[in-house]
């Protein structure tokens, strides 16, 4: 991405809250390989933005199922 495409991103006119997970499986840690900019093909948590009305808890459920297929249902803060 240059420096032109990144003056020209349009953000929400509100604060975004990200979220992030570490999910473990015994000594394991569930990893996403970035799909776009920045940083595509890197690897990463999954995560995202919080939705407007949405807790964090369902907020950090549903960003690991979306981009893992992993369902968590009870995720410590």
């Amino acid at each position: 991405m240059t420096i032109t495409e990144l003056d020209q991103r349009t953000f929400l006119p509100r604060p975004l809250v990200g979220v992030g997970a570490v999910v473990w499986h015994k000594d394991h840690v569930l990893l996403i390989q970035r799909g776009k900019e920045p940083h595509a093909g890197t690897w990463s948590l999954p995560g995202g933005a919080q939705e407007l009305g949405e807790t964090v808890r369902d907020a950090v459920c549903r960003e690991v199922l979306e981009e893992t297929g992993v369902k968590i249902s009870s995720p410590i803060l």
